[in-house]
Formats: C-alpha cells, sequence, structure tokens
C-alpha cells in the first residue's frame, strides 16, 4: 500500500514524499524497492522523497515492490504496489522577441504557455487587455496593422491557470516594440515605457 505526505496534486517546488506498507511476512523484516514503471530501481527504502516536486514527476507512475528475504532467495512472488504522481506547475512563458519596426508596417506577436492545469495566455499594453487570435488554449497572436508611434512600448504576456487546490497559477513576460518614425520625439523610456527615434526623412523615403 502507497500513501503521500499530502494529496494529489501536490504543487511544483513543494517537498513532498511517498510512503510504502507491506504486512509483514515470514521472517518479519521488509524490504522496499521503488522502480519507475517499465524501468529499472531508483531507491531502497519505504520512503521516497521528492525535494522539490517539479514538473517532470508529472504523470510519472511509481511501482513500490515489497519483499523478504525468504521471497528473495526462493524467488518467489513480491507483493508490488503503484501509483501515478500528478503535479502542478506555474506556466512557462514562450515570447516573441523585441523587435524593431517602421511606423505603418505590421506586426505579428506571439505567445505561448506550458502548465498544469492548462492556461489561458492574453496580451496587454498599459494595462489593457488586447484583442488577439487565440491559435489554441495555450497560444495566442496578436496582429498590429500598420502600426504607430503610440503603439510602441512594453508588451506583456500573462499566462494564468487555474487550480482548485493551489488557486491561480500565473506567470507573466515582456518584450519591447521600438518604432523608428518621422520627426518623432524621444520621449522619457523610464515613465512611458516608449520608444521614438528621430529619422531623417531622406532616410525613410529609402526604405
Amino acid at each position: 500500500m502507497i500513501s503521500s505526505s499530502s494529496d494529489f496534486p501536490w504543487l511544483e517546488g513543494t517537498d513532498q514524499a511517498l510512503y510504502c506498507e507491506a504486512k509483514p511476512g515470514n521472517p518479519p523484516h521488509v524490504f522496499y524497492k521503488w522502480h519507475v514503471a517499465n524501468s529499472g530501481p531508483i531507491h531502497s527504502g519505504y520512503m521516497l522523497r521528492f525535494n522539490p516536486v517539479t514538473r517532470y514527476n508529472h504523470s510519472e507512475r511509481l511501482v513500490c515492490r515489497a519483499e523478504n528475504s525468504f521471497t528473495i532467495m526462493q524467488h518467489s512472488k513480491h507483493v508490488t504496489s503503484s501509483v501515478t504522481v500528478l503535479v502542478e506547475y506555474r506556466p512557462t512563458i514562450t515570447l516573441s522577441p523585441n523587435t524593431t519596426v517602421i511606423e505603418s508596417s505590421d506586426v505579428v506577436l506571439k505567445c505561448s504557455a506550458d502548465g498544469n492545469p492548462t492556461p489561458n495566455v492574453f496580451f496587454e499594453f498599459e494595462g489593457q487587455r488586447l484583442n488577439s487570435t487565440d491559435i489554441t488554449s495555450i497560444e495566442t497572436r496578436l496582429q498590429l496593422r500598420n502600426i504607430s508611434r503610440t503603439q510602441a512600448g512594453r508588451y506583456k504576456c500573462t499566462a494564468n491557470a487555474k487550480s482548485y487546490v493551489h488557486q491561480t497559477l500565473s506567470s507573466h513576460k515582456f518584450m519591447y516594440i521600438v518604432v523608428y518614425c518621422k520627426f518623432a520625439v524621444l520621449l522619457n523610456v523610464l515613465n512611458n515605457n516608449r520608444f521614438f527615434l528621430l529619422i531623417d526623412p531622406v532616410t525613410m523615403n529609402k526604405t
């Protein structure tokens, strides 16, 4: 029989343990070995520690084998029990890199996230949520057509996953758009998060 230090699902980053217990036979001393299903032994002893739990433990099926000296010597049937580990973890975000564009051109930003539970992904600009196209439930695409200087600045991608055990698991990531434009004024980056660069009109006409 296998028990755990806390109920599943576990939260990534926490310390957890599994415990294996078998009814003693004759001789009474029990030897315990842990295996990953369809693989070799990974640990000996009744307790298997996770310090800490990671996302890579999610869906891992672990088997505990219990035997005594008699079953070992006689190669007789041993007792096994198995459990599938469930782990919830915050989303990891993949976002388009910082980009520099010319005013009036088109830009496409992409953001995706991996997490458990499955996250919802969306873009924000200056605190306002933007309308984007959901490619899948974990990936979204933001199309900026005919971009203007007022759209230069910091864009935020947020991924939220709702857990009934660990509340909301959330992550965010930023990227910046620099817009080249005619006769622009260089603004205060710290206060406005915008990037306007002065470009000679002749240069613009050659582009």
